[in-house]
């Protein structure tokens, strides 16, 4: 599966890596040139409070490239698993910290009280007031929707008018993957399409944001 022609790069959780290594390992017993390139990234958790428990094919389980504003309203205002001021097992601070604050390099928060603004450059900050109840879960679950709905408009709209990504970007079942929604040919148009970000930051970002969303949702 990992020397298909079709594929420039391969988005693997860190639980794979001994997939990348026999890969790169065969590559050697064989004297190929050209071995797949493998990436290795951290998988975001669950967003529900009990996954165990939860069908496998729920799509609440993890945000999507294909999600559209009411798909992440769902998936973060009602469904995502948020105990106020508990750090610990929170999915929502896990995006913040793996998403959002690389993205934007700050996280912005508007408390619905009283009108409020608040803008945090690092989890230790947010963390800080999370737990003392300065910040609350309902205003963080608001902002967090937000700054996905904004990551993912930039890919809606490349796959809207790229005629590039309209043909590779549609799912093929000769290729889907059997744990997910989404399918290689949808994996290798996106990784195809980071030409359109206009910093390495950003690029990165959306490598990793492709392989947790395929592979946190499984």
């Amino acid at each position: 599966m990992l020397f298909q022609k079709q594929v420039d790069i391969w988005l693997l959780d860190m639980d794979q890596r001994e997939v990348s290594i026999l890969a790169r390992k065969y590559c050697e017993d064989i004297k190929r040139e050209n071995g797949p390139i493998i990436l290795l990234n951290h998988m975001l958790p669950d967003l529900l409070e009990y996954p165990e428990i939860a069908e496998k094919l729920d799509h609440a389980r993890a945000i999507s490239m294909e999600d559209t504003e009411d798909d992440v309203n769902l998936k973060v205002m009602v469904r995502a698993f948020c105990p106020p001021q508990a750090v610990k097992h929170n999915p929502c601070l896990e995006y913040i910290k793996y998403l959002i604050l690389p993205w934007f390099g700050e996280f912005e928060v508007v408390q619905e009280r009283n009108g409020l603004h608040g803008i945090f450059t690092n989890m230790e900050m947010l963390i800080a007031d999370y737990k003392h109840g300065a910040l609350r879960a309902p205003d963080m679950k608001l902002a967090l929707e937000k700054a996905i709905n904004k990551i993912l408009q930039s890919v809606h709209e490349h796959f809207r008018n790229n005629a590039y990504a309209k043909i590779y970007g549609k799912p093929t079942s000769v290729l889907l993957y059997p744990k997910t929604s989404c399918s290689i040919a949808w994996c290798l148009s996106i990784c195809r399409s980071v030409r359109i970000f206009h910093s390495e930051q950003e690029r990165m970002f959306l490598i990793m944001f492709i392989h947790n969303t395929i592979y946190g949702s499984a």
